[in-house]
C-alpha cells in the first residue's frame, strides 16, 4: 500500500500545483487512499519532496533530486517512457500503443504501478488494453499517462 500511496503521491505532485499537505490528503482520499495527516507528512519526508517557489511567488511540491525517487518508481516509469507512443481513450477503454514487441513490459510495469480506478488490462505485441470503471475515468488515465510520457 505505501508503495502505491508513494506512486501516487509522485504523480500528484507532477499533475498539480501542490501548496500544501492538506491538498494532497485531500486528493489522496479522493483517489481512494485512507490516509491521515501524519501519514502524508510522513511519505513527504520519506519522498523528500522539496518546496519550490515559481515567479509569482507561489509555493509547490516538487521532487527532489531524481536519484531520490524510489528505484522501483523510477524503473516502471522509465519502461512506460520508453516502450509507449501513444494513448488513447475509446469508451471506458484506454488503448495504449506500444512499439513492436514492447507491449507486455509496458502492461506488467503499468499494472505494478497500480493506477487507480483500473479493471484490468490486456497486452499483445504492440497493444495494452486497459478497462477502466469510467469513461470518464479513462480520460482521466489517458491524460495522467501522456503527462507521464
Amino acid at each position: 500500500m505505501k508503495k502505491n500511496r508513494h506512486a501516487e503521491l509522485i504523480e500528484i505532485i507532477q499533475s498539480k500545483q501542490i501548496q500544501t499537505q492538506e491538498e494532497l490528503l485531500q486528493i489522496l482520499r479522493q483517489r481512494g487512499f485512507d490516509v491521515t495527516q501524519a501519514t502524508v507528512s510522513r511519505d513527504i519526508r520519506a519522498l523528500r519532496l522539496i518546496k519550490l517557489t515559481n515567479s509569482d511567488g507561489i509555493t509547490r511540491y516538487s521532487l527532489p533530486q531524481t536519484g531520490t525517487i524510489p528505484k522501483e518508481i523510477r524503473r516502471y516509469h522509465t519502461i512506460l517512457k520508453e516502450t509507449i507512443y501513444g494513448v488513447a481513450p475509446a469508451g471506458n477503454l484506454v488503448v495504449i500503443r506500444c512499439y513492436v514487441g514492447m507491449a507486455n513490459a509496458a502492461a506488467a510495469a503499468f499494472d505494478a504501478l497500480n493506477f487507480e480506478n483500473v479493471v484490468g488490462t490486456i497486452a499483445g505485441d504492440d497493444t495494452i488494453f486497459v478497462a477502466v470503471n469510467t469513461q470518464s475515468n479513462a480520460l482521466d488515465l489517458q491524460e495522467r499517462l501522456q503527462q507521464l510520457l
